[in-house]
């Protein structure tokens, strides 16, 4: 698999970077194990990556680290080879219109499913497409972002913006323990 690297001092201010980040997304994470716990990631992993111990990992270990902290795709490896001198957030999105509060429509384009929304129209980032339809009084959700999805039954009447956070946390938890079993399968551990 391919890794990304760079030079100690990028991963140093990377660190601090993600840092001030996780923190900023939710303030119970400013304790460490709380984020990776309800990430689904290692808390060794996360006090590594904060604290620059490595300055190797794999791609996908980083595509996953960069959707938990909610950052734009590639924004890592675009910080480390000194492209931004920022991490840039997935959530460039413009300031929600006065239409947003409005119940999304159903997108015609989307056989079999009640509603769509692309982003980055509210309550979506860029590069995230949600679906849903109503059955069997529940309301089922189809989160896909950078082509994976994640689909969950919820409480019928489920607003998109009511449950958008909790589908992108468990889409990240996901993704990490995909990548763990892949590392496992490769170490054969």
């Amino acid at each position: 698999m391919p890794t990304i690297s760079g030079p100690p001092g990028r991963w140093e201010a990377l660190g601090q970077a993600l840092q001030r980040k996780r923190t900023k997304i939710d303030p119970s994470y400013r304790d460490r194990s709380v984020f990776a716990r309800e990430l689904g990631f290692n808390d060794r992993l996360i006090a590594d990556l904060e604290r620059a111990r490595r300055h190797s990992y794999r791609d996908t270990t980083l595509s996953a680290i960069e959707m938990a902290y909610r950052l734009r795709e590639d924004a890592i490896s675009r910080f480390l080879e000194g492209e931004t001198d920022e991490i840039e957030d997935a959530d460039h999105s413009p300031e929600p219109s006065e239409s947003a509060d409005a119940d999304p429509q159903p997108v015609p384009e989307a056989p079999g499913w009640d509603g769509e929304i692309i982003g980055p129209d509210a309550p979506l980032r860029e590069g995230e497409e949600l679906r849903w339809r109503d059955e069997f009084g529940r309301r089922t959700f189809e989160l896909t972002v950078r082509g994976l999805s994640f689909e969950a039954g919820l409480e019928a009447g489920s607003a998109p913006e009511d449950v958008i956070g909790d589908l992108r946390r468990t889409l990240a938890v996901r993704v990490a323990q995909v990548s763990g079993d892949l590392l496992r399968s490769h170490t054969g551990s």
